[in-house]
């Protein structure tokens, strides 16, 4: 396959042929038993990619004997089937592990259906329930639920339980439209030892008494992932299959997924920590990501492929792991290697997904296309987490970034990194792409063609900078960088897409993402260098499900520096915190490093003031660095609204929420946007982590 051909794929997708049409039969031919026998469906059912005429519909069975396994789809206007509107045969298909795809068109738009599946011994599926997109012209107001990060063994579910509660206690009509995930569904490293926030090793029963681990991996994995010597990485197609069943035996994702069509895109956990394209890091691993894109395909339904069936959307195809040299990478670093091209056109997932007037979808993939990031992991040593152990100047990611076309085509020839002038790496490569060419190219046409009040771009990690100011170290250093793997690694990238947002003026524009493990609210700049780059556009973040929070993950990464760990987290004295680690990490990155620091074992916030810097990370306005949870959002004529829910570590089966923040921003102005607004605080506030006020607990105190 070329690279060609597998940008005509995408542009295809779309084009097929719905095999399951809504007409009323004239009797069932297939009642399930009286028992239920629902223990065959252990996955559960979902739906996903809601159209105004049509959804997709999945399940998983138990083969009672090898091979295929026949079952019929009821679709109902009804709860309880009496008026059924589909009743076909489908397969659930041995090579996709006993799962089944099936696209149900011929519906009525914004309308709730009933779905369940029978098998021929009358085992029947539990019963889902979805509800299609409203027309085009709809006025009704769209709400949508955005998460990401979830983790089976660091935490309960319990965020999707929430989020039911609250909904199931609004009118029908008002509740939610879908369930949008920006990755990280699953997590391909298992067994880890890590502590909880109070300080004691997570080890978790599930409601049956059962222990809340992964099984071990049909192939036994290999070493790595944080967590110690035990933690263990999914490496083969059955590793992820087994992965998928376990994260999907949880009743509350169970649950989500049976009441709320899902749209999903991936990030990097789905596959390997920080992947591009088919490599690992430096390591060529295409058959690995050949496979768990197909685990991906078999477990999250999403309408996508050229053929009648869903299941061609798939492309079977024989993959190698095939180291490839730079040569091989063309002008925006996709590597033009068979292996490669094969791996990455198994499968295209970024798509468009209009919901009624008020707001189109723009999903995107920034894994399958995306160069290397703009800190090259050969000069970094830093054992199991490829970052620096300290943040580094945004000037070294600019230069590596740009490839050969830094400084003007003049890239120097040595780049100063932890001190020591290193050979710069990049130095003769192209620059480097978060999206690719051809993804960019769509992702223009699908901005170009959006006629609607919001223009939603979904991304797996943020757009926005996060710098760290690091002048209590280096006075030169006001903003390091971290995160290397989003967009802080690819500033060329991020640049040109905000160029072009901005130079067309699109005024509509919200980013919708996830992947830092924490609730962040700010605006999205072409060049945070550049002290007169606008805010360009709004970025909403929503935390992880139950993935650590970021503040004990940055911690857990800086090793045995004290200095940063205290400025990530620190251990607080009795009674001045809900837990006994405290987020540091808010100040730091809305304060500066030494307001961070005065907040001490007591949170002492008032000396935490007096040494804030105004200059930190200006376009970021609320930081809630170790919540838990989802964030709502609501689509109208009017400005957007969303609405932050922060659980506290789900390490038990109660689902109380700990705060609500909620934020609404309206359309830009010219080439300046508003910063989003904060209208509502309710709970127990993030620790300074609200800049208009830096609410705190302190503060009542």
């Amino acid at each position: 396959m070329s690279r060609s051909e597998l940008h005509r794929r995408h542009f295809m997708a779309g084009a097929g042929i719905s095999f399951l049409s809504a007409c009323a039969p004239a009797t069932l031919r297939l009642q399930p038993r009286a028992d239920g026998g629902s223990e065959r469906f252990a996955q559960g059912v979902a739906s996903a990619d809601p159209h105004p005429d049509g959804v997709m519909l999945w399940t998983r069975v138990e083969a009672l004997q090898p091979g295929n396994v026949s079952l019929i789809l009821q679709v109902s206007e009804q709860a309880d089937f009496d008026r059924v509107v589909v009743e076909e045969n489908v397969v659930a298909r041995t090579r996709f592990d006993n799962t089944v795809r099936a696209r149900v068109e011929g519906l009525k738009p914004d309308c709730f259906y009933w779905f369940r599946f029978i098998a021929t011994d009358g085992s029947v599926s539990p019963t889902g329930r979805t509800r299609t997109a409203p027309l085009p012209q709809d006025e009704r107001a769209i709400r949508l639920a955005l998460f990401s990060c979830q983790h089976y063994e660091s935490g309960f579910f319990t965020a999707y339980r929430r989020l039911l509660a609250d909904d199931a206690a609004l009118p029908l009509p008002d509740q939610l439209h879908a369930i949008v995930h920006v990755g990280d569904y699953i997590y391909d490293n298992v067994g880890g030892r890590v502590p909880s926030q109070d300080l004691a090793i997570i080890d978790l029963v599930n409601p049956d008494g059962s222990p809340r681990r992964v099984p071990p991996f049909p192939s036994g994995g290999v070493p790595g992932g944080p967590g110690g010597p035990s933690s263990r990485l999914a490496v083969t197609l059955e590793d992820y299959r087994l992965l998928y069943r376990t994260y999907l035996s949880d009743p509350d994702l169970q649950a989500a997924r049976a009441l709320y069509p899902f749209i999903q895109t991936w990030d990097d956990h789905e596959f390997v920590n920080d992947s591009w394209q088919g490599f690992g890091g430096t390591e060529a691993l295409q058959r690995q990501r050949y496979d768990a894109t197909k685990a991906w395909f078999e477990y999250c339904p999403a309408m996508l492929g050229t053929g009648r069936q869903p299941d061609d959307a798939f492309v079977a195809a024989e993959v190698a792991n095939a180291p490839a040299g730079k040569a091989e990478a063309d002008g925006d670093f996709f590597v033009n290697e068979a292996n490669n091209l094969a791996a990455i056109g198994a499968l295209s997932i970024y798509r468009r997904l209009r919901m009624g007037k008020h707001v189109d979808l723009i999903v995107t993939d920034c894994r399958s296309y995306r160069g290397p990031r703009g800190l090259d992991e050969a000069i970094l040593d830093t054992g199991e987490v490829k970052y620096p152990a300290a943040p580094v100047p945004p000037q070294i990611i600019a230069i590596q970034a740009a490839g050969r076309e830094a400084n003007g085509g003049s890239p120097p020839e040595t780049i100063t990194f932890e001190g020591s002038e290193l050979p710069n790496s990049r130095r003769h490569d192209p620059p480097t792409s978060m999206l690719g060419r051809d993804q960019q190219v769509w992702l223009e046409d699908a901005l170009a063609t959006s006629d609607t009040t919001w223009r939603a771009l979904v991304t797996s990690t943020p757009l926005m900078r996060f710098g760290f100011d690091m002048r209590f170290r280096d006075p030169h250093l006001p903003n390091g960088l971290l995160w290397t793997d989003g967009w802080d690694g690819y500033p060329n990238s991020r640049r040109d897409l905000v160029d072009h947002i901005v130079t067309r003026g699109y005024n509509n524009v919200v980013s919708l993402t996830g992947d830092r493990h924490a609730h962040f609210a700010g605006c999205v700049r072409a060049d945070y260098d550049d002290m007169t780059s606008p805010d360009s556009f709004p970025e909403f973040v929503c935390a992880g499900a139950s993935a650590y929070c970021r503040a004990k993950a940055q911690s857990l990464s800086f090793g045995k520096d004290a200095e940063l760990i205290r400025r990530s987290v620190i251990e607080t004295e009795t009674g001045h915190y809900h837990y006994r680690m405290a987020p540091t990490l808010n100040a730091w990155l809305l304060a500066g490093g030494e307001a961070a620091d005065a907040l001490g074992p007591r949170l002492d916030v008032a000396a935490a003031r007096q040494s804030a810097r105004d200059d930190v990370n200006t376009h970021i306005t609320y930081a809630d660095t170790d919540a838990y949870g989802y964030t709502v959002l609501r689509f109208s004529a009017g400005p957007v609204e969303a609405e932050f829910v922060t659980l506290r570590e789900p390490l038990d089966q109660t689902f109380e929420s700990l705060r609500r923040v909620r934020f609404s921003v309206g359309h830009g102005s010219g080439q300046a946007w508003p910063m989003p607004r904060l209208d509502a605080a309710e709970g127990d506030p993030p620790l300074m982590g609200l800049r208009e006020h830096m609410l705190s607990r302190a503060d009542k105190a």
